[in-house]
């Protein structure tokens, strides 16, 4: 009989796995519902991601190659989901909030009306992602904050000297 203390690698596992989609899940700003899909996406990360023990990803251990990072996006952004339609004065679009992956393709997405689909055809709306991000949608007195904060690191980074 294997009780849950004598199996610690897994029973970590499960926590590092669940806190990374609890943090997803309350970043997405997604209802509760939802919380499988977050799983299911915190272990597509977890896969991505270096680790000690292996000195590498296990994406890279597993398949002998680096995995792609270009279609990963935050979990919760906006997107749109573009169908294939033959009418001209119908739209072709659909509200999409991002859930996940379903290999370097396909993305998991959540419809405005709570309907879970599959797409690769998808169009996101601009991600922030620093404070270098921040770009015209802001407000002209934050981005003239940000460029004068900006300012200041620089000059303040300059001003220290360093002797090795």
């Amino acid at each position: 009989m294997l009780f849950r203390s004598q199996n610690g690698a897994a029973e970590k596992l499960g926590h590092i796995i669940w806190n990374k989609a609890k943090t997803f899940l309350k970043l997405s700003g997604l209802p509760w519902e939802y919380w499988p899909e977050m799983v299911r996406t915190a272990n597509y990360v977890r896969m991505r991601t270096l680790q000690s023990r292996l000195l590498t990803t296990p994406y890279r251990a597993w398949y002998g190659h680096d995995p792609r990072y270009k279609h990963m996006r935050t979990p919760g952004t906006k997107c749109l989901v573009l169908q294939r339609l033959r009418s001209k004065d119908k739209d072709n679009a659909i509200d999409c909030t991002l859930l996940g992956y379903e290999g370097d393709h396909i993305y998991r997405l959540v419809t405005t009306t709570g309907r879970l689909i599959r797409a690769s055809s998808v169009q996101f709306a601009a991600e922030k992602r620093g404070l270098n991000d921040v770009g015209a949608s802001e407000p002209l007195a934050k981005r003239q904050h940000l460029s004068t904060l900006d300012r200041k690191s620089t000059r303040l980074n300059s001003s220290h000297q360093y002797y090795l």
